[in-house]
């Protein structure tokens, strides 16, 4: 992959990039065992993500 492939993130971008990863990771057997109840993935992965993509955006 060539650098001009890729996208800069924009604070405009978070809601998509959480939308996108919590239905990428929502499955994902380490979150799954971590937090099994499926009602508490839902809430939960979306303040996880939302507060990695602040922490990088810091960066």
């Amino acid at each position: 992959m060539e650098i001009t492939d890729l996208h800069r993130l924009r604070r405009e971008d978070f809601d998509a990039v959480i939308r996108t990863l919590t239905e990428c990771f929502f499955e994902d057997p380490l979150y799954r065992a971590l937090i099994p109840e499926r009602a508490q993935r839902s809430e939960i992965l979306p303040e996880v993500f939302d507060c990695d993509a602040n922490e990088l955006a810091q960066y």
